[in-house]
């Protein structure tokens, strides 16, 4: 048996786990005390959360976008109705497990097994009420066998000063009446905490026992973490029963759960009692079992406080790790989120980081996994500042994380770990009609992201991306008819240079030398590994007219969108004439050039792929620019 210590963890999961929430929904009736129960994830990608509200029981439909579908209340009134575990059958249907309390006369009341059977859109389809034997009876979990059979897991009345024993009880699906009478399991005054397939045909109970004089703060009472493994009849294969001596002003102990993970066959049972510690309180005890109940590892959690273990859960997605969710109590005050994250390797307990956060007033009750290795989370919350008591009900459900972008051979791709997802790219913050594949080719320079939903309605988004384009430009500096030319070109390796006298050059800085004055449109096309672009800018010689000296398409290539710049010699008017690959005219325009310098957007939503001419006219020259539309 082992105490640790364990410091704050800033990344609460190794190994690549999603437990961070996208959306948090909130449930529940002002003014109540609504308290959740079990958190059912369906093949139909919703979630199905149970719960109890004051003397009603509770389901809700909610899907993993933040949505409440539907909710629906079933009432015993005048009887209390407490709704506490879900399956779904494998018609889609959903039976729930829970007890309703019923007043036999003013001193006596008797507990009734219950099991509501409703469809996958909370339409109620059978409800069924009854004691097991004769005697108080209160279901607490369930689940399917392979052949169809309910399971069904709780307490019932026991002989003498043990108040209450575990049952478990095989009940048809069609009738939900028992098949046979239930199979009944004495460790003291008992509490069922769940049943959980194995894996192999049989199944884990979990449960807390108490044995001794509860009611005298300094009487010593055995406090009991129970664990037993059963086949499909019920039949005991081995328990294992962990137990400490204290008296009853420590508190009593409480079980958790238990789990075994499927990378190392090992079970990890969590729970809480008290373990000496200085504030005279209970701690987290996790046990670790192997899969014939034999111990392995105890590890003491000394955390600051009165915890309570509610769930907990294996971690796929990270060997030989768990989670468990939780609460931390104070006095007069809402209870805080308790979070575990304990992992075993070798057969033992080596890690176990936690997050006490004493600042959020959830108390985490649930966690289930959705695919893949992602993690729903549900609790309570106050809804009320004026009293602890009042709570609604918290689901968060998954986000897509991890999402990463890659640009590689001109394209966007998504990369992430999802099933069946859909796709939304953006472009400088506004969705890109149509963009709707995993992979997207960026027809314009900006800040690119992508927000994806995968096929639960799971919402993710990625970081953003810088796409840069291929974009020519240059300076010159002119003496005595020698001009040298400082490339200034984004994202481009090659260069073609014209410099309007015949001369060309590939060089990225060349010099040249006219041999006489006059106007040369110099040309240089930028070449990058996405595409290229083409700058034209006319140098002015000593017969210096009115003309066009700076020429900018942009993008180009494109698909029809294009952006043209034009800086020159101010005059009234410009020609613009564009034209198809067989000289004809698609349109034209006449631009006023008093100021020298315009731009103008060009929009052909439909061209045809292919090599198009922007013709510009004025101040007796005209300039001819090549257009590629892919």
């Amino acid at each position: 048996m082992r105490f640790a210590t364990f410091f704050f963890l800033g990344a609460l999961l190794s190994g690549g786990s999603q437990i961070d929430a996208q959306t948090i929904i909130q449930m529940g009736l002002p003014f109540a005390k609504d308290v959740v129960h079990d958190l059912t994830y369906t093949s139909d990608g919703s979630f199905i959360t149970t719960t109890t509200r004051v003397t009603t029981g509770v389901l809700y439909k909610s899907d993993c976008s933040g949505n409440v579908i539907k909710e629906f209340p079933k009432s015993t009134f005048p009887y209390p109705l407490h709704l506490f575990d879900a399956v779904e059958l494998s018609d889609g249907d959903i039976v729930v497990a829970g007890y309703m309390e019923q007043v036999i006369s003013p001193a006596d009341t008797l507990d009734q097994l219950v099991l509501l059977k409703v469809d996958s859109d909370l339409n109620e389809k059978a409800f069924v009420k009854y004691p097991l034997m004769g005697v108080d009876t209160r279901a607490k979990s369930l689940t399917l066998s392979p052949d169809g059979t309910l399971l069904v897991f709780g307490d019932i009345r026991g002989q003498g000063v043990n108040f209450w024993d575990y049952f478990f009880a095989r009940v048809d699906t069609v009738s939900l009446m028992p098949l046979s009478n239930p199979v009944v399991y004495d460790y003291g005054v008992d509490e069922a905490r769940q049943i959980k397939p194995a894996g192999d045909g049989t199944y884990l109970l979990s449960g807390h026992s108490l044995i001794g004089f509860l009611f005298d703060p300094e009487s010593v009472v055995t406090n009991r973490l129970v664990v037993m493994r059963v086949d499909e009849q019920g039949q005991l294969i081995w328990q294992y029963r962990f137990q400490q001596e204290y008296k009853v002003k420590y508190g009593f102990c409480r079980m958790g759960g238990v789990d075994i993970h499927p990378a190392t066959g090992n079970l990890l049972c969590a729970g809480t009692m008290y373990v000496g510690a200085a504030d005279s309180l209970p701690d987290p005890v996790l046990l670790l079992l192997d899969s014939q109940g034999n111990a392995l590892d105890t590890l003491y959690e000394p955390i600051p406080g009165a915890q309570t273990l509610y769930n907990n859960v294996a971690n796929p997605g990270d060997a030989g790790a768990f989670l468990t969710a939780g609460e931390t109590a104070h006095p007069g005050s809402w209870p805080t989120l308790l979070l575990l994250n304990p992992k075993e390797f070798n057969n033992q307990i080596i890690y176990n980081g936690y997050v006490n956060d004493t600042t959020t007033p959830v108390s985490l009750r649930l966690i289930v996994e959705i695919p893949v290795n992602r993690f729903a989370l549900a609790g309570t919350t106050p809804d009320n500042p004026a009293s602890p008591n009042l709570t609604d009900i918290l689901l968060a459900t998954p986000s897509i994380d991890n999402i990463e972008i890659l640009y590689q051979n001109c394209a966007l791709s998504a990369s992430l770990n999802a099933p069946s997802p859909t796709y939304q790219w953006y472009l400088d913050g506004a969705p890109i009609p149509f963009a709707n594949s995993g992979v997207l080719f960026p027809a314009a320079p900006g800040i690119y992201a992508v927000q994806v939903i995968d096929a639960v309605g799971c919402i993710g988004a990625s970081d953003t991306i810088s796409v840069v384009f291929t974009t020519a430009d240059f300076d010159f500096v002119a003496d005595n008819g020698t001009y040298t030319f400082t490339n200034a070109s984004v994202a481009a390796d090659t260069y073609l240079w014209d410099f309007g006298d015949g001369a060309t050059s590939t060089q990225v800085n060349p010099v040249h030398v006219y041999s006489q004055s006059g106007n040369y449109p110099v040309t240089l096309i930028a070449q990058g590994p996405c595409g290229s672009d083409t700058l034209v800018y006319m140098l002015t010689g000593t017969d210096d007219h009115a003309g066009i000296r700076h020429i900018r398409l942009f993008p180009n290539p494109g698909d029809g969108y294009f952006t043209l710049t034009l800086e020159g010699t101010p005059q009234d008017m410009l020609a613009l004439d564009f034209l198809d690959m067989t000289g004809k005219t698609l349109e034209s325009r006449e631009l006023d050039f008093r100021s020298g310098k315009t731009a103008q957007e060009f929009r052909f939503a439909s061209l045809p792929a292919g090599v198009y001419t922007l013709q510009v006219r004025g101040g007796g020259s005209v300039h001819y620019e090549k257009v590629i539309v892919r």
